[in-house]
């Protein structure tokens, strides 16, 4: 038996996600091991089964999230040993997934430049007061949103190649509608 200094989680990247799971979560800490038994476990309820991690460094895991019925924060702890989890108390939140409804205007120069506004939702507060809620326009770019309300955001048109772009959000930088 292998007996390890007990494992910490001091953050995690992003530490928001969609109901629908599937978020690809960086874990910060320390004590990792690699291993077939290491996991992350999102919430410490009976129906809150792990999910694999992927050991990356002793201070680096990668987990992706479980799907959820109920909106909010649940606490994201590991384990090496899928047995004992860390007690850290890091949090991540589960969100509903917005939807893009309405786009004003609806076309725009190559140069890009031009002020969309996005109508649908829900686009949360909390998203847009960590920074991560964004517009990606096609694969040619991202923009920083502007929260106008929870079914209105505010988007910069990037350069794009002329032609159809798909135009879809994102509450935590990285999951895309």
């Amino acid at each position: 038996m292998k007996v390890a200094e007990r494992w910490v989680v001091d953050r995690i990247e992003p530490d928001v996600g969609p109901l629908s799971g599937g978020t690809l979560v960086q874990v910060h800490g320390h004590g990792f091991i690699q291993g077939d038994d290491l996991v992350c476990r999102f919430g410490d309820l009976a129906e809150d089964a792990p999910v694999m991690a992927r050991w990356r460094s002793e201070n680096l895991l990668e987990c992706r999230s479980r799907a959820r019925a109920v909106a909010g924060n649940v606490t994201l702890e590991v384990s090496v040993n899928n047995q004992d989890f860390s007690t850290s108390g890091i949090t991540f939140e589960y969100l509903g997934a917005p939807a893009v409804a309405l786009l004003r205007p609806s076309q725009g120069p190559i140069g890009g430049g031009t002020l969309v506004e996005v109508t649908g939702g829900p686009f949360w507060e909390r998203s847009a007061a960590l920074g991560t809620l964004y517009c990606r326009f096609g694969v040619q770019g991202w923009s920083h949103a502007q929260r106008i309300s929870d079914t209105v955001i505010e988007c910069v048109a990037p350069a794009h190649v002329a032609g159809n772009a798909p135009v879809e959000v994102s509450i935590n930088g990285k999951d895309f509608t």
